[in-house]
Protein backbone atom coordinates (compact mmCIF):
# COMPACT_ATOMS: atom_id res chain seq x y z
CA UNK A 1 0.00 0.00 0.00
CA UNK A 2 1.51 3.37 -1.27
CA UNK A 3 0.88 6.51 1.04
CA UNK A 4 1.79 10.23 -0.13
CA UNK A 5 4.39 12.13 1.76
CA UNK A 6 5.32 15.26 1.94
CA UNK A 7 7.24 17.50 3.33
CA UNK A 8 9.81 20.05 2.58
CA UNK A 9 13.62 19.78 2.13
CA UNK A 10 16.40 22.04 2.26
CA UNK A 11 17.34 23.45 -1.47
CA UNK A 12 21.08 22.00 -0.52
CA UNK A 13 19.26 18.16 -0.58
CA UNK A 14 16.76 18.64 -3.42
CA UNK A 15 19.51 19.57 -5.75
CA UNK A 16 21.44 16.60 -4.32
CA UNK A 17 18.42 14.07 -4.77
CA UNK A 18 17.54 15.88 -8.60
CA UNK A 19 21.15 15.12 -9.12
CA UNK A 20 21.54 11.90 -8.36
CA UNK A 21 18.24 10.63 -9.74
CA UNK A 22 19.65 12.24 -12.89
CA UNK A 23 22.96 10.49 -12.65
CA UNK A 24 21.80 7.07 -11.47
CA UNK A 25 18.77 7.09 -14.09
CA UNK A 26 15.89 6.44 -11.05
CA UNK A 27 13.68 8.47 -9.35
CA UNK A 28 14.09 10.33 -6.63
CA UNK A 29 11.38 8.03 -4.71
CA UNK A 30 13.37 5.07 -5.13
CA UNK A 31 17.01 7.19 -3.97
CA UNK A 32 15.19 8.16 -1.03
CA UNK A 33 13.70 4.20 0.03
CA UNK A 34 17.39 2.80 -0.84
CA UNK A 35 18.68 5.51 1.53
CA UNK A 36 15.96 5.05 4.27
CA UNK A 37 17.07 1.34 3.73
CA UNK A 38 20.63 1.81 4.52
CA UNK A 39 19.71 3.86 7.00
CA UNK A 40 17.40 1.21 8.55
CA UNK A 41 20.31 -1.18 7.84
CA UNK A 42 22.91 0.57 9.63
CA UNK A 43 20.53 0.99 12.75
CA UNK A 44 20.11 -2.70 13.73
CA UNK A 45 23.64 -2.69 13.03
CA UNK A 46 24.62 -0.24 15.44
CA UNK A 47 21.96 -1.45 18.40
CA UNK A 48 23.16 -5.16 17.42
CA UNK A 49 26.82 -3.70 18.24
CA UNK A 50 25.71 -2.32 21.27
CA UNK A 51 23.62 -5.50 22.73
CA UNK A 52 27.11 -7.26 22.21
CA UNK A 53 29.44 -4.81 24.39
CA UNK A 54 26.36 -4.94 26.34
CA UNK A 55 26.86 -8.51 27.11
CA UNK A 56 30.35 -8.78 26.58
CA UNK A 57 31.50 -9.72 30.48
CA UNK A 58 28.58 -12.18 30.24
CA UNK A 59 30.52 -14.23 27.05
CA UNK A 60 34.04 -14.05 28.76
CA UNK A 61 32.83 -15.30 31.89
CA UNK A 62 31.04 -18.15 30.09
CA UNK A 63 34.39 -19.04 27.79
CA UNK A 64 36.31 -19.24 30.96
CA UNK A 65 33.82 -21.87 32.45
CA UNK A 66 34.28 -23.35 28.76
CA UNK A 67 38.04 -23.17 28.59
CA UNK A 68 38.35 -24.91 32.36
CA UNK A 69 36.01 -27.20 31.71
CA UNK A 70 38.44 -28.33 28.58
CA UNK A 71 41.61 -28.27 30.06
CA UNK A 72 40.67 -30.07 33.02
CA UNK A 73 38.84 -33.21 30.39
CA UNK A 74 42.26 -33.53 28.74
CA UNK A 75 44.07 -33.69 31.77
CA UNK A 76 45.57 -36.88 32.56
CA UNK A 77 44.15 -38.32 35.77
CA UNK A 78 46.45 -39.24 38.16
Amino acid sequence: MNHTLTTTLSNEIYEFLLKDAEETKSSKKHIIEEALKMYRKEKLRKAVEEGLKERYDEYKAIAAEVREVQITSIQPSL
